[in-house]
């Protein structure tokens, strides 16, 4: 197995693999979107009953935003690194995020307020061009 090491402050990160480069024409709102409504119809997520969680694991409700930043040199994603400090995953990189609370009328809602919270970046920035389908994956 190989194991990367990916510095988040030396970017841009041009391709890993010698992948070609997606074409910048390709990555607009209206393309997106329309990839996302291609992708959900082919998406089978797994069920929670599907998933080896340890006897009473209780799952628990979270969003991440993928912020996708047009700037003048194209398409960039942006991305957090978790404090250190942290009694979970401290250290990572991350999609702004995080747990659900009550109030959160859904999972935007959630990213949206998580993202504020996290960095700032308030709703009014904010322009939805499609909902990845729900993930359940387990987090200490």
């Amino acid at each position: 197995m190989v194991k990367l090491h990916l510095d988040p402050t030396c970017l841009p990160v041009d391709a890993i693999a010698g992948e070609a480069p997606v074409d910048p024409a390709l990555l607009t709102a209206a393309r997106l979107r329309a990839r996302f409504a291609e992708t959900l119809r082919a998406w089978d997520p797994e069920t929670a009953e599907e998933m080896p969680f340890q006897p009473g694991f209780k799952l628990r409700r979270a969003s991440v935003l993928v912020p996708l930043v047009d700037r003048p040199d194209g398409l960039t994603v942006l991305l957090t690194q978790r404090t250190d400090h942290l009694s979970s995953h401290a250290g990572q990189i991350s999609f702004p995020g995080g747990r659900a609370e009550e109030f959160d009328s859904s999972p935007i809602e959630t990213a949206l307020r998580e993202s504020e919270e996290e960095i700032g970046l308030h709703r009014r920035h904010v322009q939805i061009v499609g909902v990845l389908p729900e993930y359940i994956t387990a987090s200490a």
